[in-house]
């Protein structure tokens, strides 16, 4: 969910760190990272069976 970031300037480490996108967007749905990580799994799974007939496919439940 972050990213360390380290940098060197003027012989001084700096260390930062950066939400993902997956963290960003755990943010923002208000779940859980163990429910984010479940749905995301389970969109995975769902995303090879998808058909793309029409715009029903995109509905999750």
């Amino acid at each position: 969910f972050i990213f360390k970031q380290e940098e060197t300037a003027n012989d001084t480490n700096i260390i930062g760190y950066k939400p993902s996108q997956l963290g960003l967007a755990v943010l923002a749905s208000g779940f859980s990272p163990d429910d984010a990580l479940r749905v995301m799994r389970e969109l995975q799974l769902a995303r090879r069976c998808f058909v793309l007939e029409n715009d029903l496919h995109i509905l999750y439940e």
